[in-house]
């Protein structure tokens, strides 16, 4: 069976996650804290401008977050970071038992356009209500 791009996309990705395995490793033996390199990221420019959220704020924190494994407060910080996980982890893993299975498991995941519209609704959903809990209940990530 002759490998396709989504094949390619999928062994790229399996050697991009053993990297970032590897990294974590590394940064742990050397006893670097990952929680301490959020750190060294310039604060966000619109939030210290106009005191507002913007429509990413808090996705660094989420990725750590999911990460560690700790799903609900990553969905806390940022609920397109689980969702783009999820998604990515299924069309991850349904293409590569299909790959392995040389195609005998039609299970391959593929883009659907509603995926990325629901992207987007999450995106602003979380900045709107994210700027009302602050400006209306006062509270803050």
């Amino acid at each position: 069976m002759k490998p396709t791009k989504s094949y390619r996309l999928c062994q790229i990705s399996w050697c991009i996650i053993g990297l970032i395995v590897m990294a974590e490793i590394i940064l742990l033996q050397m006893g670097i804290q990952p929680e301490r390199l959020i750190r060294l990221y310039p604060p966000c420019i619109f939030h210290a401008l106009s005191g507002a959220y913007c429509p990413g704020c808090g996705g660094t924190r989420a990725v750590l977050e999911l990460l560690h494994g700790h799903v609900l407060r990553s969905l806390w910080y940022h609920p397109i970071v689980f969702y783009t996980a999820a998604l990515y982890g299924w069309y991850l893993i349904s293409n590569t038992i299909e790959w392995l299975s040389r195609g005998k498991l039609s299970i391959g995941s593929g883009y659907h356009r509603w995926y990325g519209t629901a992207a987007v609704m999450i995106v602003i959903g979380n900045c709107v209500l994210r700027n009302l809990l602050l400006f209306v209940f006062h509270v803050t990530l």
